[in-house]
């Protein structure tokens, strides 16, 4: 057996975290930390960072059954491990993500008997709180209110907090945040979560806030408060899903200088007509624009918007999945033809193949994903000026040959090494058609392909 050295050892386990964090997986970090004796302490710390999101994804065990048992008594360690010799390490301390809903959902099921005694016990002293509650007043919500608190005011590398909850859960966000001085994030199911006045707490106690995203706002108002209250120009990311208007645009303006990430799904109209006058985003690397409603996407609209995202430079992916009329197709491509840094385009809406025919030429272009309809052989010119191209993804109706698609691979250069293609067809190939493509491929640029 071979004695590896400790710094190569945790070189492993970092690459182990990544992976954990990408899949979601996180059994190989857990066995890390049961059969290493030297990798415990550091396995159980990156285990530690991101408490389970929910009882229901797929992280220490494939049995579901267990898995919830898991996630359950990961919380019971985070929690006892505020009182004093109860856990073999401080699981608080290593906190980075913070899933109020996933907590709820724990507290909801069961409250563990331990935790149960814990939480009753007179004399029992956590956080420097004592809790006296009679049995049966410990419920999901009293426990929340009492947890959540103490938990924070030690949990000091908190840096993301998602309030994944329901509407009735009426938790004091505004007071919670005061005891978070390194939060940089905070993701909300509602925007009833903040409170009043939540920003003006941010503010005072967040210097490194830079991420917002509410899923619905309760009224305009508020978002268009919240917004203009944080510090001008300290938002680097900004997401909503629903259920906003023109206030909301407008009060974006305030961070144009510092966005970098803007998610803008099912703008209605009133709100998609602001977007020209909030100005240049110069910063703005990733903007996401999908879900429209025909009525947004009226034809007078569009040169505007397109004019917009002209001025967005610096973008780096761009998403723009809503059904494009055909009058408008030319105006936005010659807008997105200006975008020279763009990496990833996304037209993800039953598109017209007359949008890849009208793609313009993209030096840096790295990633296409469309999904469209009717298409055919004779779109495959489209792709042939993206010369760094390595992930083609092309899904819906079409009619594509094997003998348009290795006319394609035929027109691969040198920076579409390792291209990875993938096509929904309306009718199967054979097997040597298949194989003669996959084959053509992997000579050609040392890629994949799958349909």
């Amino acid at each position: 057996m071979v004695d590896l050295p400790l710094d190569v050892l945790l070189l492993i386990l970092d690459n182990i975290t990544v992976s954990a964090l990408i899949t979601g997986d996180y059994e190989d970090l857990f066995q890390c930390a049961l059969t290493c004796k030297s990798l415990t302490k550091p396995a159980l710390s990156s285990l530690y960072q991101t408490p389970p999101r929910d009882l229901e994804e797929p992280r220490l065990s494939i049995n579901e059954e267990n898995n919830a048992r898991k996630c359950a008594n990961m919380w019971r360690s985070i929690i006892l491990s505020m009182c004093k010799d109860r856990t073999y390490l401080p699981y608080y301390e290593y906190i980075k993500s913070f899933y109020l809903g996933s907590l709820r959902d724990m507290l909801s099921r069961s409250i563990n008997e331990d935790l149960d005694e814990l939480m009753h016990r007179e004399n029992e002293d956590v956080g420097g709180k004592r809790l006296k509650l009679s049995k049966g007043d410990l419920t999901a919500t009293t426990a929340m209110d009492i947890l959540c608190p103490l938990i924070f005011k030690k949990a000091y590398k908190i840096t993301k907090l998602v309030g994944n909850v329901g509407k009735d859960d009426c938790f004091p966000l505004r007071a919670w945040v005061s005891h978070l001085p390194n939060l940089q994030s905070l993701s909300l199911s509602h925007s009833y979560l903040l409170g009043d006045n939540a920003q003006e707490s941010i503010c005072e106690h967040c210097p490194s806030f830079k991420e917002l995203n509410v899923n619905y706002w309760a009224c305009d108002y508020q978002a268009e408060c919240v917004l203009k209250g944080l510090r001008p120009n300290s938002l680097t990311s900004f997401g909503v899903a629903f259920s906003y208007g023109p206030c909301v645009i407008r009060a974006i303006g305030c961070h144009s200088k510092s966005l970098t990430t803007l998610t803008l799904p099912s703008l209605p109209r009133v709100a998609f007509i602001e977007l020209p006058t909030i100005g240049a985003f110069e910063a703005l690397e990733t903007l996401r624009i999908f879900r429209l409603s025909p009525e947004t996407c009226s034809g007078e609209m569009i040169p505007a918007v397109a004019k917009w995202i002209y001025h967005c430079k610096n973008l780096l992916y761009l998403d723009l999945s809503f059904a494009w009329r055909t009058s408008c197709i030319e105006t936005l491509m010659l807008a997105v033809g200006e975008l020279n840094q763009l990496r990833k385009l996304q037209l993800w809406d039953r598109g017209s193949p007359a949008q890849l025919r009208a793609l313009p030429r993209l030096p840096n272009l790295e990633t296409l994903n469309f999904h469209g309809k009717d298409m055919d052989d004779d779109i495959w010119p489209s792709f042939f000026g993206l010369e760094k191209l390595t992930t083609l993804r092309l899904y819906g109706t079409s009619k594509f040959t094997a003998r348009g698609i290795l006319d394609f691979i035929s027109q691969l250069g040198p920076g579409n090494k390792g291209i990875y293609i993938t096509v929904r067809i309306n009718d199967k190939f054979s097997e040597e058609e298949v194989a003669a493509i996959k084959d053509t491929l992997e000579q050609k640029a040392r890629g994949t392909f799958d349909y």
